[in-house]
C-alpha cells in the first residue's frame, strides 16, 4: 500500500497514526526520508569516519544513539575557556566520560579504512550496538526499515567509498530541498491543474507493510 501526499507537512502525523496502530511503515523517498533522523545520523557516522575534525559530524555522531551524550556532555566539550577552541573530536579524546567511545570509534576507523562504505557502515552498526537502540524506540520498526533502505542504497553504490558516499547522499539531500523549496514557492491554484503534482507528490510516500 503507497499513500502520496502534496507536501511533506502531513507525513509526521499519518506516521504516528500507523505507529500507534504497530502498522510497519518506510517513508520511500524523497526528503522525508533523507530527513529521518536514522538516516541522517548514519549519513554523519560516514563523514566523520572518513573526517572526525568535522565538528557537525561529530557533535551528530555524539547526540545519535551511536553513542548517547547528553547536553551535558557536549556543554563540557565546548565549554569555553582561555586557550583556543579545539576541534570536538579532540576535545573528546580527553573526555573520561566517553573514554570508551573515543578507544572504539579509533578501532573502527582503522579497520575500515579503504572498505567500501556499505562495509563501513555495516561495522559501526555493530560496533556501536545501534540496530538495537532503534529496536527499542517507539516507532521502531519504521526506524529499522529506514535504515535498512538506505544500507541497501549504500550497497548498490558498490565499492564507493565512505567519503564518496557521503557525498552522493548529500546531493540527494540537496536534491530534495531544491524540490521542497520549488514546491513551497507555487501557489495552491498553480499546483492544482498540474500534471506535475503527481510526480511532486510521489516525491513524499510512505509504504505501508500489510499487518498480518
Amino acid at each position: 500500500i503507497a499513500i502520496l501526499f502534496r507536501t511533506r507537512t502531513a507525513i509526521p502525523y499519518f506516521e504516528r497514526a500507523l505507529a500507534d496502530r504497530g502498522i510497519p511503515y518506510v517513508t520511500a523517498s524523497g526528503q522525508g526520508f533523507y530527513e529521518r533522523a536514522e538516516v541522517l545520523d548514519c549519513v554523519m557516522m560516514l563523514r566523520a569516519i572518513v573526517q572526525p575534525l568535522d565538528n557537525l559530524a561529530m557533535a551528530a555522531v555524539l547526540r545519535s544513539p551511536f553513542v548517547g551524550a547528553t547536553d551535558a556532555d557536549l556543554w563540557r566539550l565546548r565549554a569555553p575557556t582561555t586557550a583556543p577552541m579545539l576541534p570536538l573530536w579532540t576535545a573528546v579524546q580527553t573526555y573520561a566520560p566517553l573514554g570508551d567511545f573515543c578507544a572504539a570509534f579509533r578501532s573502527l576507523r582503522m579497520r575500515t579504512r579503504g572498505l567500501p562504505a556499505a562495509e563501513a557502515l555495516d561495522d559501526a552498526l555493530r560496533t556501536f550496538g545501534y540496530e538495537a537502540s532503534l529496536a527499542a524506540h517507539h516507532d521502531g520498526p519504521a526506524m529499522l526499515g529506514n535504515l535498512a533502505k538506505l544500507r541497501r542504497l549504500l550497497r548498490s553504490m558498490e565499492s564507493a567509498s565512505a567519503l564518496e558516499a557521503y557525498e552522493e547522499l548529500q546531493r540527494s539531500l540537496a536534491g530534495a530541498l531544491v524540490r521542497l523549496t520549488r514546491a513551497r514557492a507555487t501557489s495552491p491554484d498553480e499546483l492544482r491543474p498540474a500534471p506535475a503534482v503527481l510526480a511532486s507528490s510521489a516525491d513524499n510516500v510512505l509504504r505501508c507493510a500489510p499487518s498480518e
